[in-house]
Parts: C-alpha cells; structure tokens; sequence
C-alpha cells in the first residue's frame, strides 16, 4: 500500500541536474542562440545541441519529467485504494510546494536588493545572455508581488526562473486527485482519450482567448491558466502509467534483449525529439500560432510518452533498479526539489559579484557546484521542515474532524 519507488528519486534528482546544466549552459550567448533553435558556426555547439546529446542538458524535457512523475505519485494512493482526505492532502501539497516556493522568491529578492545597493548588477553585459540579462533585471513593482504571493506567474523570470512550473504544479494539486478517481474506474483508457481531448481543447481555447488583445491583464491570466490546463495533460500520463505500471513493467521484464535496447533507444530518441528532427527545430517558434501550438504540443507528448517509457524501462529492470539505488543518486534525488529552487540564485550571485574579474566559464562551474551544497542546506533546512509542518497540520486537520 505505502510502497515508494525510490528509483524514481534517483531519476528525479537527475533530472534537476539536467535543469542545472541547462541554465549553466544558457547563461553563455552561443549556448542559448543554439537553444533558441538559431543557427552558429561552432560545430561542437550544433553537436551537444542538435543530438540526441541535448539529453544531458534538455531542461524543458526536465520539467515534463516531473509533471509526469507528479502524476504518477499522487495517483498511487488513491489508486491503492486508500481513502482521499482533501482537506490533509491540500494542506500537505501547500506546505510541499508554497512554503519553499515563497522562501525562495523572497532569498532572491533579499540578494537582489542587497546587489543593487551596491551596483554589482549589470543587465547589459554582452559576455552573458538576454535569458541570463533579464533576470534582477527590475525592482518588483506591486503588481509583481501580488502575483508572487497568490502565484499568479506574473515576473517569475526576473526573481527566479524555474518557479513558473511550481505555479502550474500546484494548481493542478488542487483538482487532479478528482481526475485520478476516473482513472480507477472500469474504462480507464477510454477516460484518458476523453481527458487529454478536453485538456487539450480548454488549452487551445485560453490560448485564443489570450491573443484577443482585450487587456493586458486579461491576455496573461488567460494564457497563465491555460498552460495549467495544458501541463494537466502530462500528469493524466503519469496517473495512466500508475495504473497500468505492474502490466507494463512485466512486459518489460519478459521482452528479448533486442526489444529492451530499442526501447532504451526509443526513449532517448523521443526525449530530444526536438533536437533530433528539423520538426522541432524550423516549427517550435512558428510565427503561426496555431503551427506553433500544435508543433509543442506533439513535441511534448512525445516527451511525456517517451518519460513513461523510461519509467516502465526502470520499473522492468533489475539493473536500472540496482544503478538507481545508489546512495549518491538516491540522496540527490532527495535534494533535487531544493537543487531546482536554488540553483538559478547561485548563478546570479557569482556571476554578478564576480564577472568583472573572473572566466564566465569558472564562475558557471563553481555556481553549479555551489548549487548542490546550498541545497543540501535548503532541502535541511527548508524542505524538511515544511514537509513535517504539513503532516503536522493534517494529522492534526483530521483528529479535528474525527472528534
């Protein structure tokens, strides 16, 4: 009933690694040009770029991965058939996501502000890029903070890039486990199509909605809360893979040599499909909206599909199971949460105070380095006990509502 898939950390805490390497990389010029899809004459860029090579830095896959996962471990309770306390479960997800989202948005601003008295920020430095240039780039005016406080999305990227997904993952908190009891009905295949149909519909609706022009208010809440519709999509895959997870992870384990090498193959070819085809590369920034969308959207459903992949790839091998396992890749899967929060504040502390005198690329390795150690302190410090203090309120949630 209350089995953990600790595998599933390990390949949670690489999955941060991959977000940390890709902020690293974009902050240099050539690097996020090569993101952008733009085209450069540096050969060895084009290769870890455009390849199935992107896989060690392939930060947007990264968060995919995670919606993904998501949905998969918040389906296994009530898919074990363990009862949905809302009120416990609600309070547990805000205290697991809010309590350090806001802890890090105010950390940034304290540096920011700290930065800016003492004019260390420079936002028009050519040797670092205009996605590294934007960020302390604008005092949070009230609009900003209020945005910040009610996670609206608003000026995310000015303070601290990655929490954009946080704001989607909690949400989608507050209505998946309503989406994960159909899924446990008799017709759960039949579900998922009528799911990522409607999804997938309410998405394109917001989308259309938010390009009317009507305000500017208006455009951003309806394109805010679209995408949180949009990345709703990717958690069903991951209540789906919870659900057939025992099946899947048998055939796995059944299948020829020749079948589990293709299906390893498989997987890494569809988690950078983006960089593997001119698909992806000439469509994903279509000056055609509706191109563009459609162009995304497959991108990224053959991600997901290709994340549940590698999940019934772990899940039916006892290998991967045994390489996962590992103390070292278990305990970064445990800070993984804290490495994804602090590590584009690392960044912009170094690179800021020491840029004027120290190689860029030094600065971006020792900032990476830096990132695990200050998350061992925030996952410590931080996530640990925002985590007890939300067991704490729903144990004591749930005694208030026995008695």
């Amino acid at each position: 009933m209350g089995h953990r898939y600790e595998e599933f950390d390990s390949i949670r805490g690489i999955a941060s690694l991959s977000v940390l390497f890709h902020h690293c990389l974009i902050v240099v010029p050539i690097f996020y040009a090569a993101h952008l899809h733009q085209q450069n004459s540096d050969m060895l860029v084009n290769v870890f770029s455009n390849s199935p090579l992107h896989v060690v830095w392939a930060g947007h896959e990264a968060v995919i991965l995670f919606f993904v996962l998501s949905g998969f471990v918040l389906s296994l309770p009530i898919l074990n058939g363990k009862p949905l306390q809302y009120k416990s479960y609600l309070i547990k997800r805000f205290c697991r996501i809010y309590l350090p989202y806001i802890f890090v948005m105010v950390l940034s601003y304290t540096f920011y502000m700290i930065y800016k008295n003492f004019n260390l920020i420079d936002n028009f430095s050519e040797s670092t890029s205009i996605w590294f240039n934007t960020m302390w780039s604008e005092n949070p005016d009230f609009k900003s903070i209020i945005s910040i406080i009610l996670m609206l999305g608003y000026g995310t990227h000015n303070l601290n890039t990655v929490t954009w997904s946080l704001i989607h993952e909690m949400r989608i908190s507050i209505f998946f486990p309503f989406i994960i009891l159909f899924v446990n009905k008799k017709n759960p295949l039949k579900f998922f199509m009528i799911a990522i149909s409607v999804l997938f519909s309410i998405w394109l609706l917001f989308m259309f909605v938010s390009n009317l022009g009507i305000s500017e208010v208006v455009s951003y809440l309806f394109y805010s809360i679209g995408y949180t519709f949009y990345y709703s999509i990717f958690f069903v895959f991951g209540g789906m893979l919870a659900r057939y997870r025992s099946k899947l992870s048998n055939v796995f384990y059944k299948a020829k040599i020749e079948m589990k090498i293709f299906a390893i193959l498989l997987f890494i070819f569809g988690y950078t499909i983006e960089w593997n085809t001119t698909f992806g590369s000439y469509l994903k920034y279509s000056e055609f909206l509706n191109l563009k969308l459609l162009v995304n959207f497959l991108i990224d459903f053959t991600i997901a599909f290709s994340v549940c992949l590698l999940f019934i790839i772990v899940l039916g091998s006892g290998l991967f199971k045994s390489i996962l396992k590992r103390q070292e890749l278990l305990y970064l899967g445990k800070i993984s949460f804290s490495l994804y929060l602090i590590h584009p504040i690392s960044l912009m502390m170094l690179i800021h105070l020491f840029k004027e005198t120290l190689n860029l690329e030094f600065l971006i390795l020792i900032s990476a380095l830096l990132s695990i150690i200050f998350a061992h302190f925030l996952y410590k410090y931080i996530e640990i006990p925002t985590i007890t203090l939300g067991k704490k309120l729903s144990k004591s949630s749930e005694k208030k509502k026995v008695a």
